[in-house]
């Protein structure tokens, strides 16, 4: 298993550097403690003309009790993000918020102090994502 905030990255895992055309951190990047560590570590496993594609939870804001359930540290804006990435190397091409339920599902989880979705709120949940 890989600790993708190695600090001795190229040491441990030579093999790694340079290595990907593309790599994808789909809701991983908000669990890494040392989120800065591991984005430049990222940028070390790419080969130049690399791309790094990110999903992660929006608004710190919406920080709630199942963000820490799940082992979230943070949540993200685009600013935050963008920062994150251009701080460490990274030009960003494109950048969106989506799903927009997640963001109605999480107000109600911030405001009404919820520690976790009842089953229900969580069906009807994945139920309208495709909208």
């Amino acid at each position: 298993m890989l600790d993708l905030s190695d600090k001795n990255l190229e040491k441990n895992h030579p093999e790694l550097i340079e290595s990907f055309d593309t790599i994808f951190a789909l809701n991983v990047v908000e669990h890494i403690p040392d989120h800065e560590q591991a984005i430049k570590n990222a940028l070390k496993m790419l080969r130049k003309g690399g791309k790094i594609i990110i999903l992660v939870p929006a608004f710190q804001g919406l920080y709630n009790g199942f963000d820490k359930q799940l082992d979230h540290q943070r949540r993200y804006t685009q600013k935050s993000l963008f920062t994150l990435l251009e701080g460490n190397g990274f030009q960003v091409i494109h950048r969106q918020y989506f799903n927009l339920m997640e963001l109605l599902a999480g107000f109600f989880q911030v405001n009404f102090r919820k520690k976790n979705i009842p089953t229900g709120q969580m069906k009807l949940y994945n139920e309208l994502v495709p909208l």
